[in-house]
Formats: structure tokens, C-alpha cells, sequence
């Protein structure tokens, strides 16, 4: 008669580390591949993407002028505030800011 263990539990197999690791480049590889066909059926078809827009153009020295006086009249705030109301109105703060030195000398 056999002797049957009742805690004996059928042994499982041991994960193949290198089938895990190729399963998760594949489900990569896959994301990749999905990611790149919606960006092309988000084009119009056989069309190519616009191009970006041009950077703006950098106002005159006459402007950056004018802009510092305004700065100096207190029209623009102060600190960081300023710098990011210049920012946003498409002006280089340090050309202000030198422009406004030169001024007050």
C-alpha cells in the first residue's frame, strides 16, 4: 500500500525568468507599435503633420526700450511677477532688465 502525505502539495513550476522578461518586451514592443499607429491615423491621410509654428520674432531694441521705461514707471510689477508678465507678453526679461540699468545710470 502507498503512503500518501496529506500535506503533500503537487510541486508548481518554477517561473522561467527569461519567458517573463520577453513577455514584458513584447507587451512593450506591442505599446510602441500601437502608439505609432495612432499617431499616424491621427494624421490627415497622406497628408504629413503641419510644421511647428515659427518662434516669434525678437521686438526691436526701440521696444525693449520703451518696455523698460514702463518698467521703471512701475507699469509692470516687480520680482517674479514682473518676469512672468514679460514672459507671457513675449519679451526677454534680462533685455529689459538691462535696458532698465542702462537707463538709471
Amino acid at each position: 500500500m502507498p503512503i500518501i502525505m496529506k500535506d503533500a502539495q503537487p510541486e508548481t513550476p518554477k517561473p522561467n525568468n527569461h519567458d517573463h522578461i520577453a513577455e514584458i518586451k513584447a507587451k512593450q514592443a506591442a505599446r510602441r507599435a500601437a502608439s505609432a499607429q495612432e499617431a499616424e491615423a491621427a494624421a490627415a491621410p497622406g497628408q504629413n503633420p503641419p510644421p511647428p509654428p515659427p518662434p516669434p520674432a525678437a521686438p526691436s531694441p526701440e521696444k525693449i526700450e520703451e518696455i523698460a521705461r514702463e518698467v521703471i514707471a512701475g507699469k509692470w510689477s516687480s520680482g517674479a511677477e514682473r518676469v512672468e508678465k514679460l514672459k507671457s507678453a513675449g519679451y526677454d526679461p534680462d533685455a529689459v532688465q538691462k535696458c532698465v540699468n542702462q537707463l538709471l545710470k
